[in-house]
Order: C-alpha cells, then structure tokens, then sequence
C-alpha cells in the first residue's frame, strides 16, 4: 500500500464527508421552507376564489410565494446535485482506498466480453482477468469507448512499436505526473457512471434514435401551442364573465393534451435525463481540460481542440435543459408546468434540436472523454504505488532491469528479482522446486513487459525495453467439449508461439515445457523446441523440472528456485539462484501432508 496515496484519500474522505453532512442540512431546510412557500401560493389561489374584494392583496402575495418557491427549487436542484456529485466522490474514494490495499477481491466489478482468439492466449497465463487480475487493479473506465480502448492495450492489438510506445508513455508521464490534475479528471470521469464503472456508459448514445416516435417536435410543439392558446383565452373569457365552468373549460383542453401520449413520452424523457446527465458533467470535464496546456502533441490534438468559450457556448443550453428535466421529476410542478406550458413537448423539441445541429461536435467531445478516459488506468499505479517507475525505452532489442517485482503483490511480501540481459535466442532455463516461484517469476516478467508496452510505470528498477510481443504457455486447459486434452491445448499453444513469432522481436514465457506427456518423449521434444527457440529473435524464459536437460548443455542461462529449511521446517524465499536445482521438494511435501504413506 503507498502511504502517499492512502494519506491523500483519508483526507479527501474527511473533507467531502463534512461538505455532505452540512449541504444535507441545508437541503432538509430547504425542502420545508419550499414546501410552506408552495402551499402559501396554492393557499392565496384558492382565498383569492372565494374572497375577490382581496384581489390586490392576494394576487400579490400569491406571486410573491410562487417566486419564492421557484426560487427555492432553483436552490434545492443546485444543493441536491451538488450533494450527487459529493456522494459520489466518497464513493470513488472508497474504491480508491480498497485499490491502495491491493483489496482486488472487493475491488472486482466484472469481466469484459472479449475475443478468445489464439492471438490474445497470454491473457489467461498472465492473469490479467479475473478477480486478482491487472484489468481489476487498473481499470478505472467509466465509458464503452473509454473501456474498449483500454482493453485493446492489454490485448495488445497492434504490434508494439518504438514511435508509438514512446508516445504512450510520454502521455502517461504527462497525466500521472501530475497528481491532482489526474485526481481531478478521475473523479469527474466518476461522475458520468451512475453504477461507478460496473457497467459502462455509451456516451455517444444518439438521441435521434428516441424521437421516431413523434415524427416532428418542432410541428408537434407548434401545434400544442395553438391548444394551449386557445385553453388560456377560453379560460380568460370565463373568467371575466365570471362562469362557473371556468376551471372545467381549462382543464379539459390541458388535461387531454396532458394525458396524450404521456407514456410515450415519459420513455423518451428517462433516456432524456441520462442525457442530459452524462453532457452536464462532459461539460465540467470538457471546460478543464480546456485550461489545461497539454505538451504531449497527441493529448493537444484531442484534448485542446475546443476552447473554454467554444465548449461553453455550445454546451450552454444544457443547463437549461437540465433546469426543465430537474421541474418535471418533481410530480406537482412538473404536472402544472405541463398544463400551462406543455413542459414535456419542449423538452423533446429543445432537446431533439440540440442533437441535431451539434451531433458531430459532441461525437468529438465525447470522443475526447472517451480517450482520456482510457489513458487513466495507466496512470492508476504511480498515484497508488510510487516506487513503481517508467522503464527507458529504446529501439535496439533488449530487455533488463536490477530487480522486478509483481505489481500485484502487496508490497510486505512483494520479492525482488534481477532481469539480467540477455541476447538475441538465449534461454534463460529455470528448475526449481515446487512452490518456489518459478510461475510466479514468469508471470511477473509478463505483467511489467506488457505494462511498458502500455506506456505504464514498471514495478522495476532500471528496466531497460524494447517494443517486443508477449508470447506465452503457461496455464494451460483440456476441453471436454472441444474433445481437446491437456497435451494438445500445450501443443497448439507452442505451435502458435513456433510460428507467429518468426514475424517480431518478442520476449516467450513457457512454464514447463509439454508437462502433459511422459518424460521420454518430453525430453525429445523439449530439446527440438529449446533448438528451434534460440534461433528466434527473442529472449526465452522456460522453467522444467527436467533437469537433465539444464545439465547437458552449456548454452543455456541456468537459474533456480529452491525451499529453505530452517529448524526442520520448509519454506521459501522465492529468490532467484544460479545454476541447477540440486534437489526436489515432492517428497518432502507428500511426507508431511501424507504422514501415511512409507516414502
């Protein structure tokens, strides 16, 4: 856990916790003087009927209430989503906490849907899925956009290159460097995600798409206009002649244009308000990243293309139309702005237009959110694990560091192990032990190459890295229903490792080479593999416990694992040796587990 990180979200959390506690006094107070304010107007209507000679009066006192009131809606909507927006900060702070601790089993939201083709194989030996995985200590995505683009770095779509991996990792420094503008942009992504990035919004959702059910809003809205004009004056007429009928006359014209359609247009405005939603904050997002002078050329290019004055001109009409959505979510005000001013009707006109005329400036917007959005997981690990550091990358092929460590281990019992360098095709050749952290050491290589093509920080020291593709055979499964066993699932794996990486410098990670056939036959293999591998343009990390095979040829990098025993009790320290395993563990381990059995 960085002390840093946890310092800085414990005082977070006691600051929002006191800014909730007192706008939620401030809102219970206000929700009574607006209920008192309303009553007051709907109180001096109804005096107003029976007593008349008190016109002056009462129609002044009305208005008088009635501008309180909307005074004090206008106040509770500004509390309210502020107090939103404050509860969701604490949420995110939880979350933020839960990830300082390495806490990856409550951290864990879901698995994405993602291709299981042969070319993304080393996601399952690396463990990047799963509820100890990378995706879930990094992922911080809130949109599908944000999140697809995240995925595909992991996944390694493309083959890492020196330019494009550069570039990577001088954005990463640019954000991450900066801890409170990371902060910032991280916790109003937050706010965009009613479910905290369990699920992911589409902020490109078209509203266009939600309006075929009334042809035209803009002929619609007209033509309701002309009822409630003729309503407002059948009314007045009434009223003057003073008619008994009066309050019936109104009511049966706006209550039938009330009651039309209704339904259907209480289903365009719930997607309406998720809307307007997800721009309000875009707007708060897009508006500081405004101010912010990026460096890096491809952070200016989407990142700066609007100005402050551009984002806000064209955004302005959003927080009228959130003012309209916020009146008509209160059931009273909204049915009575209905009757006078067919509230609904311009809503969806207001909101069918904007859409209309600005669709490719918000699609460019939301484009701009999406790829921020995808760069902060990357950002994730120095804010919360300091010591982790960005490798020097460089275009001659290499790959060391003085030490590396899995940055998914806590760091109280996070070990340590050199990457010595190494040349093109040499086999660094582990034994070792059962237990001793042979898997473990390949899968740590794994993560921090794959977090360096990502433009990420290391948990290295040092780390020296050239673009390179990740190849691995480490975890590897039978399939009843494929009728495909252990041996041939390894099989394909390593053919597919054999051939595609001919095309590209890579690092390959084979944890005991075809373990799921008999040792004669194995050791035949494993010799023509081992052969066929130092003459590749990679570097080679395989682990056996075939140690014959370490012995009898002095071309390989020999290096174990091994337990420690101390006081007749065995252990490991899950360091990296010289040489040659000397003994096996499996006896010991079967001898104390299964006291029964005569070894």
């Amino acid at each position: 856990m960085s002390e840093t990180s946890f310092s800085f979200l414990k005082k977070r959390k006691e600051k929002y916790t006191k800014k909730l506690n007192l706008i939620n006094k401030d809102i219970r107070k206000l929700s009574l003087f607006r209920l008192l304010s309303f009553l007051s107007f709907f109180g001096s209507l109804f005096i107003l009927y029976l007593y008349r000679e008190y016109l002056i009066f009462l129609s002044f006192f009305g208005s008088a209430s009635l501008l309180i009131f909307i005074f004090l809606l206008y106040k509770y909507n500004l509390l309210f989503n502020y107090s939103n927006r404050l509860e969701s900060i604490l949420e995110l702070i939880k979350r933020e906490i839960l990830r300082s601790n390495l806490q990856l089993n409550e951290l864990y939201r879901n698995d994405p849907l993602i291709d299981e083709a042969e070319n993304s194989h080393y996601w399952k030996d690396l463990g990047i899925f799963g509820k100890q995985g990378l995706y879930s200590y990094l992922d911080t995505t809130v949109t599908s956009g944000g999140n697809q683009l995240f995925i595909d770095e992991l996944l390694q779509k493309d083959t890492p290159l020196f330019k494009n991996l550069k570039q990577k990792q001088t954005r990463i420094i640019e954000i991450s460097g900066k801890k409170r503008l990371y902060w910032k942009l991280l916790y109003l992504m937050y706010e965009t995600s009613s479910t905290g990035g369990y699920s992911k919004n589409n902020i490109k959702y078209s509203i266009e798409s939600t309006t075929t059910i009334i042809s035209n809003p803009k002929r619609t809205k007209i033509l309701i206009n002309i009822l409630l004009f003729f309503g407002y004056s059948l009314s007045f007429i009434l009223f003057i002649l003073d008619k008994p009928g009066i309050w019936g006359a109104f009511f049966f014209i706006q209550i039938f244009i009330y009651l039309n359609n209704l339904k259907k247009r209480n289903k365009i405005i719930k997607k309406y308000v998720k809307y307007i939603e997800i721009l309000n904050t875009l707007k708060i997002i897009l508006k500081y990243l405004s101010k912010i002078q990026f460096q890096e050329p491809t952070l200016k290019e989407k990142l700066n293309t609007y100005t402050f004055k551009e984002i806000s001109d064209l955004l302005s009409v959003v927080n009228r139309l959130d003012k309209k959505l916020s009146y008509r979510e209160i059931p009273l005000p909204g049915f009575i702005l209905n009757l006078f001013i067919s509230l609904d009707y311009s809503i969806i006109k207001d909101i069918y237009d904007f859409e209309k005329m600005n669709k490719i400036s918000i699609e460019n917007l939301t484009s701009s959110v999406e790829f921020i959005d995808s760069l902060l997981p990357f950002c994730t690990t120095k804010f919360h694990q300091n010591s982790m550091e960005f490798p020097k990358i460089t275009e001659e092929f290499t790959l060391s560091a003085i030490h590396v460590g899995h940055p998914l281990i806590n760091t109280e019992k996070r070990v340590y192990n050199p990457l010595a360098s190494q040349k093109k095709g040499e086999i660094v050749l582990i034994t070792g032990s059962n237990m001793s952290g042979k898997t473990t050491f390949l899968r740590t290589i794994g993560i921090n190459v794959l977090l360096a093509n990502c433009g990420a920080p290391v948990c290295a020291l040092n780390m020296v890295i050239s673009p390179m593709k990740i190849f691995t055979s480490i975890k590897n499964e039978d399939s009843l229903s494929d009728g495909v066993s252990f041996f041939y699932s390894e099989v394909k794996k390593l053919s597919y490792i054999l051939r595609e990486s001919e095309k590209v410098n890579s690092i390959i990670l084979i944890d005991e080479v075809l373990k799921g056939t008999n040792t004669r036959e194995r050791l035949i293999a494993t010799k023509s593999i081992l052969q066929r591998l130092s003459e590749k343009s990679s570097f080679n990390y395989i682990t056996t416990h075939d140690i014959e095979i370490a012995k009898e040829n002095n071309k390989y990098i020999l290096k174990h694992f091994t337990e420690v025993v101390e006081n007749d009790k065995m252990g490991f320290d899950y360091l990296i040796r010289d040489g040659v395993i000397t003994s096996g563990n499996a006896l010991k381990i079967l001898s104390i587990e299964c006291p029964e059995l005569k070894l």
